[in-house]
């Protein structure tokens, strides 16, 4: 039977009872208020996503995407910046990369020789101004993170104010709960510019509570100083130095009180001084030392090495360590290494030196041991290479060493370079404003960084926080500081060599058949017989 409905007539369906919700189409007889999944403004993009983590995306079907700020909520900036806030839907904090000069002593000649970080995560800079004729005090400079100079620090704290010495510090550690314990030595002044004046082991207590120093030196027999200084993990501590002709070991409290000191010589009967010295994360109290020995004939040099355990003067092992190609060699700064071993940097030179050769002189010398102190690996720089400071980079293999180019041009200018635990070159940086004297490792992966720049015609102390690969801006931060693309180069003809900032050098095979020589083509990034 045929039906006939006359055209308009109401019992004739529209269109839109056929129109299903839901389904992703929009219907004759759907709208965005009757049917928001198929017709309203969120159709297409149902998370509205913007990319922006400081927002919460919403869809309105009638008005679209909405993007409400998450402002007062923590968000991640990216690895050049602190912890950041959200603030009008936008990621913001400061830069972890910075750079700063300040002035200890107007008109003078100031330098930072050490940094550590307390436990407010502040940076400490200790360094030594020349406030007179051959009058070095001591002062300290604390300073935020952030590189914000504390209220309390506007201007240095000076440690010791005294005409009549000559006062250095060399190097600085952390006490276990708080505080710090500053080592180096005081120099008698009784005539202005007296040549090798008699000196004094110093060392300055710096207490927890508002930077408050208290001063002490040795008093034992002959002239006597101290060069560095470690933490073990019972808080205890161990500086290290020379009295007369042998090396000086001092043992520290937690409490920055002293302890035991003794003077310790190599195997064999020569000079010598520690100039380094790194604790272990062992349960009992460790340490390793690094110097010299040079003997009585000024004959051979060698670089010299020590572990000591337990809380009294247990020598494990006791090692001289001979320089390569007939050079005369010292060892400055020793790192622990994860697996159990050391790197030490020191330098070279083709005549005996004591403490550092003349720069122009100097080679940078690496050398890697083992658990027991033999030597793995030994790597030197070309000439004019001048060590200052030596750090191993948290979360990477690497060791990270500062160092003074004097030779070559341009001259002077000053590097980060670095070497992976088994001594592979890693490149070096040369973006840095000021000379570095002392690395320390944060432990987000960035360095602190003190030394000394020249401002105006005078040396004024220089502080920066710098990436894991030396860079000090946030701009160039990454990988490729260290390993540019032209370092990269793994000479072989089937790989195209780059560097990624977050993976470092990458090499990236040519297509199969691609010539690489006469009747050789690549084949699986290897080059081979056609």
């Amino acid at each position: 039977m045929t039906l006939a409905f006359g055209c308009g007539s109401p019992s004739v369906p529209e269109a839109s009872a056929f129109a299903t919700c839901g389904d992703g189409s929009c219907e004759a007889g759907e709208s965005a208020l009757t049917c928001p999944s198929d017709c309203g403004m969120c159709v297409g993009q149902p998370n509205c996503d913007d990319g922006e983590q400081c927002t919460l995306d919403t869809c309105d079907p009638v008005d679209g995407c909405v993007h409400a700020p998450r402002d007062a909520t923590h968000c991640e900036a990216g690895p050049c910046v602190e912890e950041a806030m959200c603030v009008a839907g936008k990621c913001v904090g400061a830069a972890k990369l910075w750079s700063a000069s300040v002035s200890a002593q107007p008109g003078g000649l100031d330098t930072a020789t050490s940094m550590v970080q307390d436990q407010n995560g502040d940076l400490i800079a200790f360094g030594n101004a020349l406030r007179g004729v051959n009058d070095n005090d001591n002062y300290l400079i604390r300073v935020s993170a952030t590189g914000t100079m504390q209220a309390q620090m506007a201007m240095p704290k000076w440690l010791q104010e005294d005409l009549n010495h000559d006062d250095l510090i060399f190097a600085v550690a952390p006490l276990k709960d708080g505080g710090f314990l500053a080592v180096g030595e005081r120099r008698g002044q009784s005539a202005p510019l007296e040549p090798n004046p008699p000196t004094w082991a110093r060392w300055i207590w710096v207490k927890a509570t508002d930077d408050t120093p208290e001063v002490h030196h040795m008093s034992i027999a002959g002239n006597h100083g101290l060069a560095a200084v470690a933490r073990a993990t019972d808080g205890s501590l161990l500086a290290v130095g020379h009295v007369e002709s042998k090396a000086l070991l001092a043992r520290f409290n937690p409490d920055a009180t002293p302890g035991w000191k003794i003077a310790l010589s190599p195997n064999l009967p020569a000079q010598s001084t520690l100039w380094g010295v790194t604790a272990l994360p062992t349960e009992a109290p460790t340490w390793v030392a690094v110097g010299q020995e040079t003997d009585d004939g000024q004959n051979v040099q060698r670089g010299w090495a020590v572990q000591l355990a337990g809380p009294a003067t247990d020598v494990n092992w006791n090692v001289e360590l001979t320089p390569p190609d007939g050079l005369f060699g010292a060892l400055r700064h020793v790192v622990a290494l994860p697996d159990g071993g050391f790197v030490a940097l020191g330098a070279l030179d083709t005549q005996p030196f004591y403490g550092l050769p003349p720069p122009e002189k100097s080679r940078v010398w690496w050398v890697g041991l083992n658990a027991s102190g033999a030597v793995v690996w030994q790597a030197t720089s070309a000439l004019g290479w001048y060590p200052q400071a030596l750090v191993r980079v948290p979360g990477q293999d690497l060791v990270l060493a500062a160092a003074e180019v004097v030779v070559g041009e341009p001259a002077p200018w000053r590097v980060l370079t670095a070497r992976s635990f088994l001594g592979d070159d890693r490149g070096f940086a040369t973006g840095l404003l000021g000379y570095p004297h002392a690395l320390v490792a944060l432990p987000d992966g960035t360095l602190g960084v003190a030394g000394v720049i020249g401002v105006g015609g005078q040396h004024d102390t220089w502080l920066a926080r710098v990436d894991r690969w030396g860079s000090p801006t946030c701009a160039s931060s990454g990988a490729c500081t260290l390993q540019p693309a032209t370092r990269c180069d793994d000479a072989n003809p089937c790989t195209a060599d780059g560097c990624l900032k977050t993976d470092g050098c990458v090499h990236t095979n040519f297509p199969n058949g691609t010539p690489c020589g006469p009747k050789l083509v690549c084949k699986e990034g290897q080059c081979e017989s056609n």
